[in-house]
């Protein structure tokens, strides 16, 4: 849910973690509405946060693929570590 995805970003923000991709996998738009918005807050305060929509549910697999190809494309991440919600 967008209340515990938020909850997992504030945790990671307090941390040493450079970078923060989100994926949005179809959810409901009110679910989806709380996310993007509480994202934006956190984004706008820390500057590591970025999220990304996805009209269509990829799936666990097809999420964590489309993350980690950004992830990939960005040679300052060196790690990448998958959380699920």
């Amino acid at each position: 849910t967008a209340a515990l995805t938020l909850r997992c970003v504030k945790a990671l923000l307090a941390t040493d973690v450079v970078r923060i991709l989100v994926l949005d996998n179809a959810s409901e738009a009110a679910d989806r509405a709380t996310l993007v918005s509480g994202l934006d807050e956190l984004a706008a305060a820390k500057g590591r946060v970025e999220c990304f929509i996805s009209d269509q549910n990829l799936g666990f697999a097809g999420g964590s693929n489309r993350l980690i190809a950004a992830s990939l494309a960005d040679p300052s991440i060196t790690h990448c570590f998958l959380i699920n919600s």
